[in-house]
């Protein structure tokens, strides 16, 4: 029995004493090192790629490109039984341009070093598209409604206690300390793959999918983890390009992303904004709750989990991908909560309470959590 005494973590002496082996300590025999060419434009396509003068340089031994890089696959839809990444376009798919640090070749030298001198040797041609960078976030534009119960509008209008805020949040990048790092062997059968992930399963899933190799022939391994906010949930291209990396050379490959890199290519939450309507009784009681989320991460969830209130409507419009991040989705509605809460004279603690119990028995109906459950006892 160990509830109630204090209890040491098994991996804590290892880390603290710096013996944990995290993913960019892995050496293998014989270990090659890549490193990836970003692209330097928010939107276009890449029109001309001239790496001759990197491939000679010493100790350069293979340089990836959209010519050379051989097949890879998107998978046929995202499942977390098979496998779900955010994004589901493999590396080098085409020549369009997204976003700003998208990965256009890689390089892969007996050093890091000369893998670094390498990539600053290789030279990029755009066609430069136009790029929208403003703060507009669609105000005009139609949203899609994701659940609706009763006239929520006209209870709002009729209600004794009413807020109507909005709540927006900038964008955020997860970037724990340990950054995103592969090391992968292919041993002319099988993978296997030491990478920075919170999710194994998941990401031997999709590996085996993009991959196009049955699931027995990857192997994911993951000791220690250097945090990830969620941002190491899925796999990222960089994984790709050192698994096709290894196949060519037949030797083991590490690629680690850079600090930079990690704002650019491994997921953020884009900019939210959110307009919560609500209206209560003035004995205490939720009468009406009208959400609408631009550039929203599930930001409705929530409002639809209250099945004992009769009118609702969230809505939304999402323009960007998101990553699933640490910080709670829906921290905004809950601000709204705890406002409306203080208007109408109740106390706030034993309001919340009430409220998250309502919400908690919706989840253990519809399928929820083990606490949802238990909530539905009380």
């Amino acid at each position: 029995m160990f509830i109630g005494r204090p209890q040491s973590r098994i991996d804590g002496p290892m880390k603290v004493c710096g013996r944990a082996t995290y993913i960019s300590d892995v050496d293998l025999p014989n270990m090659l090192y890549a490193m990836v060419v970003c692209n330097t434009i928010a939107a276009g396509r890449v029109t001309s790629l001239e790496f001759a003068a990197a491939q000679a340089m010493p100790g350069v031994r293979l340089i990836l490109h959209r010519g050379n890089i051989g097949k890879l696959y998107r998978i046929p839809g995202n499942s977390f039984d098979d496998g779900f990444v955010d994004d589901q376009r493999p590396p080098f798919e085409d020549d369009v341009i997204r976003y700003y640090g998208q990965y256009v070749a890689c390089v892969i030298a007996n050093t890091f070093e000369a893998a670094n001198a390498a990539v600053h040797a290789v030279k990029v041609g755009y066609e430069v598209a136009s790029h929208d960078v403003s703060d507009e976030l669609g105000v005009h534009e139609k949203l899609d409604v994701h659940s609706e119960r009763g006239d929520a509008a006209t209870a709002f209008d009729q209600a004794a206690v009413k807020i109507d805020q909005t709540y927006a949040t900038p964008v955020e990048t997860h970037n724990p300390i340990e950054l995103h790092a592969t090391v992968v062997h292919w041993n002319g059968d099988s993978y296997t793959f030491y990478e920075t992930s919170q999710a194994v399963t998941n990401y031997r899933g999709t590996l085996q999918q993009m991959l196009g190799v049955p699931k027995e022939k990857v192997r994911v391994i993951s000791r220690y983890l250097g945090s990830g906010f969620g941002g190491k949930l899925w796999i990222w291209p960089h994984s790709l390009l050192a698994g096709m990396a290894t196949k060519q050379t037949g030797q083991p490959v590490k690629l680690v992303v850079s600090r930079k890199m990690m704002f650019q290519n491994v997921g953020h939450r884009p900019t939210t904004e959110q307009r919560v309507r609500l209206g209560a009784t003035k004995d205490d009681k939720l009468v009406s709750d009208v959400g609408t989320a631009r550039l929203s991460e599930s930001c409705g969830h929530r409002q639809q989990l209250f099945r004992g209130l009769r009118r609702s409507h969230a809505a939304s419009l999402q323009r960007k991908e998101s990553t699933r991040d640490r910080r709670h989705r829906e921290a905004q509605r809950r601000f709204a909560h705890r406002d409306v809460r203080t208007r109408r004279g109740a106390r706030p603690v034993r309001a919340r309470i009430r409220d998250e119990r309502a919400c908690r028995r919706a989840q253990y109906r519809s399928g929820g959590t083990a606490s949802a459950q238990r909530a539905e006892g009380r």
